[in-house]
């Protein structure tokens, strides 16, 4: 009976440790790498499409975030990819899209990311990618016929063209020339393409592209805003409709839209910070999960930091997470996890000297790192520094007008350091010289509510 006991314990735990598997990672390979297109492969690691010194960088990593391998593609790139730049196929490999001399390219790698063969496709920038019913694709961008001509083009699983259509596309004010950034199948077979506007006077307007299965036009919308605004990304909701996310000047948008393309809600977070939304994805629940990049401080300026934030169906904001423990850090593509987490890729600078590298994220279902949340907006400002640490670390505490207590946790929950930190000092210093190295957590209560927390790593030089 004990022996069952402990049989069924040990499964549950490994259930429980298998769901709050969570990780924060740099990957680099030589310098200024970054990660634009993220999905979650067969085995349970992860890929993600990006670029490292003006090449097409593929890298595969296991389910901890180690990478695997990475695979260079040398070639005039389009360093424009969405945020859904990279397909895992049925085969294990990996497809995705190369530009170079006016041509667009259909590239098919293997599982283990050698490439297996490319198709020219088309002429023209065509920049973005969507898998298709049948194991085909579907591209969509800039065509070469004239300035306003938007291109898109539709293959099968090998990457043979099946059609090709040219558009013009005239909005309301006049004549504008489309630049695509997102594109999805509709349940049905029908396309859906978003983007911005460009007029003469270099601003933007968002827009969205209905066309059927072989290509026809069914309907143009643009959406007026006030002012520079554009679609990044796009998510269907069922047959219901899609959400959008984009930008507004330096705001972040996000909209909700019906089957025909009707505003249902839209959102513009004015808080004085630049703010850009790469990368959208619709919950099981029907909410949408948002993934960008703000400014840490006021005015609009670098440096940023990664946010990832859920919205309701109805527009209710419901939490933010913001991982900035660099000098700058930007996020691009969100994904679901089979865990119900969400893997996050984008690029991140250590210091103001540093290079860019590629930053890969996996939070659990609330976003939050290891079961527990870094910073929500709109509370303060948390930073931890150095970390790692050995000895000392110093906790500021920012934005905020109260006394406050920080406690140190281990990994597993337990408490071993608190502190206080009055409103004229703004932050505290902690000895953690007698705790052994590991992974601890620095969380900040205001009386008995968490204001946030922080990621600390205790690691000490060994000769």
């Amino acid at each position: 009976m004990k022996k069952l006991v402990f049989i069924c314990m040990a499964l549950l735990f490994q259930g429980v440790v298998k769901a709050q598997v969570t990780f924060e990672k740099i990957i680099t390979k030589n310098n200024y790498e970054t990660g634009m297109s993220v999905v979650q492969t067969r085995d349970g690691g992860y890929a993600f499409l990006g670029t490292e010194s003006g090449k097409i960088w593929l890298v595969k990593t296991d389910a901890s975030g180690d990478t695997i391998w990475t695979r260079s593609f040398h070639k005039n790139v389009n360093l424009h990819f969405n945020d859904r730049a990279l397909v895992h196929t049925a085969d294990g490999g990996f497809t995705f899209i190369n530009f170079g001399n006016e041509t667009t390219m259909l590239i098919h790698t293997s599982p283990t990311g050698d490439s297996l063969w490319g198709k020219e496709i088309c002429q023209g920038l065509v920049s973005i990618l969507a898998p298709t019913s049948g194991n085909g694709y579907i591209v969509a961008g800039r065509g070469n016929e004239t300035p306003w001509d938007m291109a898109v083009c539709r293959t099968d699983s090998a990457g043979n063209v099946l059609w090709k259509k040219d558009f013009i596309t005239i909005p309301a004010g006049g004549w504008a020339s489309p630049r695509c950034y997102a594109i999805n199948e509709i349940p049905g077979g029908d396309f859906i393409i978003g983007g911005g506007l460009e007029s003469a006077y270099f601003t933007y307007l968002p827009f969205l592209f209905r066309i059927g299965p072989t290509g026809d036009s069914l309907w143009f919308r643009e959406y007026q805003g006030y002012g520079d605004a554009c679609i990044y990304s796009l998510d269907t909701i069922g047959e219901e409709g899609f959400y959008a996310g984009g930008k507004e000047m330096n705001e972040s948008l996000i909209m909700k839209l019906n089957s025909s393309g009707d505003t249902l809600w839209t959102r513009v977070r004015y808080l004085l910070k630049q703010r850009d939304i790469y990368s959208v994805q619709t919950t099981a629940e029907g909410d949408v999960i948002v993934c960008g990049d703000q400014s840490k401080t006021y005015p609009f300026s670098n440096p940023t930091e990664l946010m990832l934030m859920k919205y309701g169906s109805n527009g209710d904001s419901l939490w933010g997470r913001y991982f900035g423990n660099y000098y700058e850090a930007f996020g691009h593509s969100v994904a679901h996890c089979t865990d119900g987490g969400w893997i996050i890729c984008g690029g991140a600078q250590s210091t103001s000297d540093d290079d860019y590298h590629a930053l890969l994220i996996k939070t659990d279902k609330n976003g939050n790192m290891t079961g527990i949340g870094d910073t929500q907006s709109p509370l303060p400002v948390i930073s931890v520094y150095p970390n790692p640490a050995s000895d000392k670390i110093t906790v500021a505490v920012s934005k905020f007008h109260k006394a406050v207590t920080l406690e140190l946790y281990s990994i597993v929950g337990v408490r071993k350091i608190n502190a206080q930190v009055s409103p004229a000092e703004s932050h505290a210093m902690i000895d953690i010289s007698g705790l052994p190295e590991g992974v601890y957590f620095v969380k900040v209560l205001s009386g008995s509510v968490t204001l946030g927390t922080q990621k600390v790593v205790v690691a000490r030089n060994r000769n």
